[in-house]
């Protein structure tokens, strides 16, 4: 919000206290280039217009506008919020299922978080920590540890993707023994997504367990600086390896097997061959 720092009106700053001046941004409304607010315009007793306002449209702009008008604080409007921590999620301790989750973001003006890349997954786990005060609960899935985020394999069985369809391009952090896809007669299957404040992503029933959950400022998603780009590089290759050695333990597993079989096939054919010599002599 921009406020003036006099009843008056004559100088402006943000909410927080810093100063607009001859180098600050601004977009107060103009006719033909011509400065027509703010005009400090005074009502009734001493109340004077101190508090700005943004157009979404005016006469002249019908599409968009984003023109600043001064105005009396005691006018009602609709408000924007700027969330001042260094994280892209926004994380709310309330409990609620999934698709009121999905709602209440919406509501907001907001979007249900999307997670696409491991950083961003680190970013998360950032906002989780702003979001509560205590630490984590036990046992493991307790559910105030987890926090529901866009995603599910409602429209396609074990295809996790956003609620909108799109797709999820990186090696999910799963939780162990997880994605299981658990049913059951009551609560359906286990078709929604929840990532703990750790970091680690479970499916759930979203329609019966009430969570907390996150949502995010632009649907866009994150741009990726380098940092970012490193720690998604290494995720990446980091379960590239973990797949190769698991495939490497599963070859040599089957290796072993096979050995074993063939001894025993040898261990036979020799106890064959020396019952077969007995009854020829």
């Amino acid at each position: 919000a921009v406020v003036s720092t006099q009843s008056t009106g004559a100088d402006w700053a943000w909410a927080d206290g810093v100063t607009l001046n001859s180098d600050s941004y601004t977009n107060w409304m103009d006719k033909n280039d011509v400065p027509v607010q703010p005009d400090m315009w005074k009502g009734v007793g001493n109340n004077y217009q101190v508090a700005a306002r943004l157009f979404r449209k005016t006469r002249e702009m019908k599409e968009e506008s984003g023109v600043w008008d001064d105005t009396f604080k005691s006018m009602v409007h609709p408000y924007i919020c700027k969330f001042n921590v260094p994280v892209h999620y926004i994380v709310y301790p309330e409990l609620l299922n999934w698709y009121e989750a999905k709602q209440s973001c919406e509501d907001k003006g907001f979007y249900f978080a999307k997670i696409r890349n491991k950083a961003e997954n680190d970013r998360f786990v950032a906002a989780a920590q702003l979001a509560f005060d205590e630490d984590r609960h036990e046992p493991k899935f307790n559910h105030e540890n987890w926090i529901w985020i866009g995603a599910t394999d409602l429209n396609e069985w074990n295809e996790f993707r956003f609620y909108d369809g799109e797709e999820i391009n990186f090696t999910i952090p799963w939780a162990r023994k997880q994605h299981d896809n658990k049913t059951n007669a009551v609560q359906g299957s286990q078709d929604h997504v929840a990532d703990a404040r750790w970091g680690e992503w479970d499916d759930s029933f979203g329609n019966d367990w009430k969570r907390p959950y996150a949502c995010q400022c632009n649907p866009n998603g994150m741009e990726l600086d380098e940092e970012m780009q490193r720690i998604n590089e290494e995720w990446e290759t980091a379960d590239k390896k973990k797949k190769e050695e698991k495939e490497r333990l599963r070859a040599e597993k089957e290796a072993r097997r096979e050995e074993r079989k063939r001894k025993k096939e040898e261990r036979k054919q020799r106890k064959e061959e020396r019952k077969q010599r007995r009854e020829r002599e």
